[in-house]
């Protein structure tokens, strides 16, 4: 497989690897699978639309692992998921690798702010 970088205004590239392997991933993404679960039911008379989520419910996939898999099928072209559940997946896994770039960057930062303090 060839080496993905995702190029970041502050440090140049970044080796997506890095992010797929992180176990925290997997916890972010699980964190808003989570969050999909538990919304609040429709007010009487409502329902909630059909969104690419329920599909994913449907085929019994909602779990990160799955997300993660078909986000590299995805990247490399070989999905044959419908347009809009790719679209979710991507959204899914980039927005947990968002949070864990800047919690390892503000973590850096501050690593870097207490050594200079001693």
């Amino acid at each position: 497989m060839a080496e993905e970088k995702v190029h970041t205004q502050e440090e140049g590239m970044v080796d997506i690897n890095v992010f797929l392997k992180d176990p925290e991933l997997v916890k972010k993404i699980n964190k808003k699978i989570n969050i999909y679960n538990h919304r609040p039911a429709p007010s009487k008379g409502t329902r909630y639309k059909r969104t690419p989520e329920d599909n994913i419910i449907e085929a019994g996939n909602f779990n990160a692992m799955w997300f993660i898999d078909e986000f590299l099928k995805t990247t490399s072209k070989t999905s044959t998921l419908p347009k809009a559940i790719r679209t979710c997946v991507e959204v899914y896994v980039v927005t947990a690798m968002q949070e864990l770039y800047y919690e390892n960057l503000k973590k850096k930062k501050d690593g870097n702010k207490e050594e200079s303090r001693g």
